[in-house]
């Protein structure tokens, strides 16, 4: 690639420019975390106005998953080849006006058209932020900052949903969307402001006026500007689906998608079901968004926890590890009687070990990816793992109907 354009990103501490970019990076997860999760806070609610079956529900609780796929996919290879910048924009838009149209919504088939198109905005921002972020930070700290990023998922379920669960009392369910129509129009400006595009990416594309663009962001950053730009070394340009599944990286794209796949359908079961299971033992709406927000709490503290121990610890010896206590805690849900009190404890050991295990997939991508195919690749894996995440909910929404025991 360029080494001698991004040796001072990856040498020298983080700048606060730096790390002021990705923090606006980490805002957009956690946006994206709770327009996600903005339709399980409001299921209870949604099925009551409209007296809609668990089969149903299930179906409409996973929409926004579709459109994830197709934002993951494509939209990360499009933030290859035009850019990180103008992607993350354009999905934030994108959420924005979706989630607006949810709270406007009047049947269930305008929500879950709607709840694709935010979908969309999403995925494309999961699959770029993930790349932007790898290239913003530095070798020291990069799989920290971007187990980071992931970890600002939870983190706006956590912060939303505390919000969330005192308007649904007094304002309904349509206030949940509202409320993520206007966090994500406030990163509108922010995006604006503080993300520059990827160095890495201008140096590999070489749009117009590329250096100028290069020397701008160095001086932001506090880093050196460049005279001139190196020559470019390979087909640095490649960013076609084909490169992904050639047999450079074929082995690569095949395992990290299985990988996420065979997670993110248990990790999307208990995020989208959570409410709905607590309302239907005898709980309120508001306590049944509580014990998702205990969820998120837990895999915020479980996202932190992975990103310390990645500055001294394989992160996928680590991965590993968190799946294995993934999977024990989900089994324990399973065996917990209507008691709140229990609920939240098994659901904080749920999400600690399964938010973290998610996201210590994204500093794999990270690593394994090159800059030239990195939101691609992310995309796809992300793409592919939608599969599951609308899988795992629908699957549990038929099983519920048909009476199968929670356990």
């Amino acid at each position: 690639m360029t080494p001698a354009v991004t040796d001072s990103i990856n040498s020298q501490p983080m700048s606060s420019g730096q790390i002021s970019a990705v923090l606006v990076c980490v805002f957009l997860v956690a946006l994206d975390g709770f327009d996600v999760l903005a339709i399980a806070f409001a299921a209870p609610g949604i099925a009551k106005e409209w007296e809609l079956s668990e089969g149903v529900l299930g179906w409409v609780v996973t929409m926004e998953l579709i459109g994830m796929a197709i934002g993951s996919i494509f939209m990360g290879n499009l933030a290859d080849r035009v850019g990180r910048r103008p992607v993350l924009l354009v999905s934030a838009v994108v959420m924005a006006i979706g989630m607006l149209a949810a709270a406007l919504a009047q049947n269930v088939y305008v929500l879950s058209g709607v709840r694709i198109l935010t979908g969309i905005g999403i995925g494309a921002v999961l699959a770029s932020a993930n790349a932007l972020v790898a290239e913003l930070a530095n070798d020291k700290h990069r799989s920290s900052l971007v187990m980071i990023m992931a970890g600002g998922y939870s983190f706006g379920v956590v912060v939303g949903g505390l919000v969330a669960t005192g308007l649904l009392e007094d304002y309904g369910w349509r206030s949940v969307f509202y409320l993520g129509a206007l966090g994500t129009a406030i990163a509108i400006p922010l995006i604006l402001l503080f993300l520059p595009e990827s160095i890495s990416f201008l140096a590999s594309k070489r749009p117009p006026a590329a250096l100028e663009k290069i020397n701008a962001t160095l001086t932001r950053f506090k880093k050196d500007s460049l005279p001139a730009l190196p020559t470019i070394q390979g087909n640095a340009r490649a960013v076609g689906f084909g490169t992904l599944f050639g047999p450079k990286f074929f082995k690569v794209t095949a395992l990290l998608s299985l990988a996420y796949v065979a997670h993110i359908s248990t990790f999307y079961f208990v995020l989208k079901w959570v409410p709905k299971l607590v309302t239907d033992m005898g709980f309120t709406q508001s306590e049944g968004g509580s014990v998702l927000v205990w969820v998120n709490f837990g895999g915020l503290a479980g996202s932190f926890l992975l990103a310390l121990a990645m500055q001294a610890l394989d992160v996928r010896r680590l991965a590993i590890g968190f799946v294995i206590g993934a999977a024990v805690f989900v089994g324990l849900y399973g065996q917990v009687n209507a008691n709140l009190t229990m609920l939240a404890l098994a659901s904080i050991g749920a999400g600690f070990f399964s938010n973290a295990a998610a996201g210590a997939m994204f500093p794999l991508m990270a690593n394994y990816f090159p800059t030239e195919i990195r939101a691609s690749g992310s995309g796809v894996v992300l793409g592919v793992g939608r599969a599951g995440a609308i899988a795992g909910p629908v699957l549990a929404g038929y099983l519920l109907e048909a009476q199968f025991p929670l356990s």
